[in-house]
C-alpha cells in the first residue's frame, strides 16, 4: 500500500530545504551587497561592505587610547555594515537626506524577511557624540572606507622620510582612491547587525593611487593647507 504520509513528509523537508537555500542566498552577504550597492547608485553612491571587527582594529591602530576606544562599534566582529561613498564635488547638497533615503528603501526591502526590523542602523558622516569634553564622530568614516577598501586613508605615518617643515606641525590624514582621487566623501554607514561574514569573507586592500613618497607628501600638503581634518 502506498504510503502517502511518507511521501508528503518528504516532499515538505525537500521544500523547507529549498526554501532555506534560497533564504540564505537572498539574505547572504553577496546578494546583499548587490542590492545595497544598486539601491546606493541610484543617489550617485557607491557602497562597500566590512567587518566591524576590522574596523574596531583599524580605528585603534589609527587612534590608540580614548579616541580609538570610543569610536568602536559596539557589534560582534563579524557583523557586516556599509560605508558610502560619491564624489566630493558631487551635486549631493542633502547627504543626510539621501543616506536617509537609501536606508528606508534597504530596510523595507529586507524587513521581516531577512532581518528583523531594528537589526539595521544608520550613522551618518556628520553623527557626533559627547565624549568627557570632546566631540568625536560615532564612526570614523575615514577608517572604515579603508577597511572596507572604498579608499586608502593616507596618514603621516605613510610618509617615510617625512618633511623637517613637519617636525612641530600636526599633519591630519586624508582619503583617496582610484575614482575620486583626494575628492572623496563619506555619507554614512550602514549596519546590519544579523548580517554575518563568514570565515572566509575579506574586504579588499584598498588601492595606494599615491604610490611614492613625495606624491603622499604633496597629497597631505595640499589637504592640510586647505585647513581640513
Amino acid at each position: 500500500m502506498f504510503n502517502f504520509a511518507l511521501l508528503w513528509n518528504n516532499l515538505s523537508l525537500v521544500l523547507d530545504i529549498v526554501l532555506y537555500s534560497v533564504g540564505i542566498y537572498r539574505c547572504g552577504v553577496d546578494n546583499v551587497s548587490q542590492y545595497v550597492n544598486e539601491t546606493a547608485a541610484t543617489a550617485g553612491m557607491a557602497a562597500f561592505p566590512f567587518k566591524v571587527g576590522d574596523y574596531n582594529r583599524d580605528v585603534l591602530l589609527n587612534y590608540p587610547g580614548y579616541k580609538g576606544e570610543n569610536m568602536k562599534l559596539p557589534y560582534s566582529n563579524d557583523t557586516i555594515a556599509f560605508i558610502f561613498t560619491n564624489s566630493a564635488t558631487a551635486d549631493c547638497h542633502e547627504p543626510d537626506q539621501s543616506m536617509q533615503k537609501i536606508f528606508d528603501t534597504i530596510q523595507q526591502h529586507y524587513s521581516g524577511t531577512c532581518f528583523g526590523n531594528d537589526s539595521l542602523r544608520l550613522i551618518n558622516s556628520s553623527d557626533m557624540k559627547e565624549v568627557g569634553d570632546i566631540s568625536l564622530p560615532y564612526v570614523h568614516v575615514q577608517t572604515a572606507g579603508h577597511s572596507a577598501g572604498a579608499a586608502f586613508y593616507y596618514q603621516r605615518h605613510h610618509v617615510n622620510p617625512e618633511p623637517a617643515s613637519w617636525a612641530d606641525r600636526v599633519v591630519f590624514g586624508v582619503s583617496a582612491n582610484a575614482a575620486y582621487k583626494d575628492n572623496v566623501r563619506f555619507s554614512g554607514v550602514i549596519i546590519m547587525e544579523e548580517l554575518k561574514a563568514s570565515q572566509d569573507f575579506q574586504s579588499p586592500e584598498p588601492d595606494d593611487v599615491f604610490p611614492s613618497n613625495q606624491e603622499k607628501i604633496e597629497l597631505l600638503e595640499k589637504y592640510n593647507s586647505q585647513g581640513q581634518q
